[in-house]
Formats: structure tokens, sequence, C-alpha cells
């Protein structure tokens, strides 16, 4: 299943309020309906909060470990933060590559199925990525990659 999560600079804050609301309202909630009504419904609706709750407090855990410099050899994975420096500018961005089945709509978070996304997995430091947007051709330099700590036997995505 597909969510999406509309959040601030900091994702990590709108999960936690979420996570906090899961636990202390609507799940309370839903069992104490669930336990006079026994309809059907709520227990959908249960499963669905319980689910829900699974998911943010994984995706809050992959948003908070510290993450370990890598070495010049070592490729682009899912859940690497990677710094991007586009050669037209002198700034460089940071951002971290997300699997796709998770929409975060948030600064410094990439989908793996997105255009840079996918340009990058698979790619080691001082490589150029092409990506081809609606404005034309871009070209990044990758200047830096990160993993989360105990992550780092990650399959590679190419």
């Amino acid at each position: 299943m597909i969510r999406t999560l509309t959040v601030g600079a900091d994702p990590r804050d709108e999960l936690k309020c979420r996570l906090r609301f899961l636990q202390d309202v609507e799940i309370p909630l839903l069992q104490a309906e669930w336990g006079e009504s026994g309809h059907l419904g709520m227990a959908a609706l249960r499963a669905y909060s319980e689910r829900e709750l699974l998911d943010i407090s994984r995706l809050l855990a992959e948003l908070t470990p510290p993450f370990l410099e890598l070495g010049s050899d070592e490729v682009v994975r899912l859940n690497d933060c990677v710094t991007l420096q586009d050669q037209a500018e002198p700034a460089a961005e940071e951002m971290i590559v997300h699997d796709a089945r998770l929409i975060i709509r948030a600064p410094g978070y990439i989908s793996a199925d997105s255009a840079l996304g996918a340009a990058v997995l698979g790619r080691q430091i001082g490589d150029l990525v092409r990506v081809d947007t609606r404005s034309g051709a871009r070209t990044y330099v990758l200047r830096r990659i990160r993993r989360p700590l105990g992550r780092s036997n990650h399959r590679a995505v190419a």
C-alpha cells in the first residue's frame, strides 16, 4: 500500500504527532467502539490504524539513524543520503533516496523511482549524474554518500 505524507522541513515532527495520535486517540477509540458494536467496519479501520502505526514507527526509525560516511568505492543504495552538486550552480544539495512505495513530500527526500532518484542509484562518488527534466537536461556530480548505520548490507539497486 502506498502512503502519502505531506510534511514540513523535518518529516519526523509530523510523523511523531501522527504516531502519538494513533497510540493515544485513534486506536483506543476504535477498540472501544469495536467492543461495543462488534461491527466488521471497525475491525477493518482498526487493522488499518495498527498497520499505519507500524509503518510510521518503521519510517521514523529509518529517518533518524546516524549516518556512516562511505568511501569512493561504495555505490548509492536505497535509504542512502547523497550530496549532489548541480554543475551549473555552486551549492550542493543533500537528499535521502527513499523507497518508491512510500511518498514523502518534504525537502531533502527523493523517491527512487523519480528521474533523479533512479539516476543516482548505483553511482559512486565523483560520478556525473545526468537527468532529463521538463526544463532541460541537468548534470550533477555525486560528492558524498552516507549510509544509515546498520544498513550496510542493503542489496545494490541499479
